[in-house]
């Protein structure tokens, strides 16, 4: 696990996860993701999303904390973290998210 601090003291925690497709789990996408507490959807780059083998399934508009607007792809991904393993939605961000 890794942890960041920021200049005001707060933290922000990175754990280890795999993503695979649902359809097509050989291919996967193995990166630290930021962890929110908050979060439903989880968010990677679109390009390592396609290499895993998930495909996009539908668009989606999210609202960022800075109020902005952005659509998004998302697809259906088993996502593999601390010893569990789920499923979600993933969504298809832009490069170094």
């Amino acid at each position: 696990m890794a942890i960041q601090k920021r200049e005001d003291g707060v933290g922000f925690i990175h754990i280890p996860v795999s993503v695979k497709g649902l359809a097509e789990p050989a291919g996967h996408y193995d990166a630290l993701f930021l962890i929110d507490t908050g979060a439903i959807d989880s968010l990677a780059p679109a390009s390592e999303l396609q290499r895993a083998g998930i495909r996009p399934v539908g668009t989606k508009t999210y609202e960022l904390a800075d109020g902005s607007r952005h659509d998004y792809s998302f697809g259906f991904a088993r996502i593999e973290f601390m010893g569990e393993i789920t499923a979600g939605r993933i969504i298809f961000g832009p490069e170094g998210v």
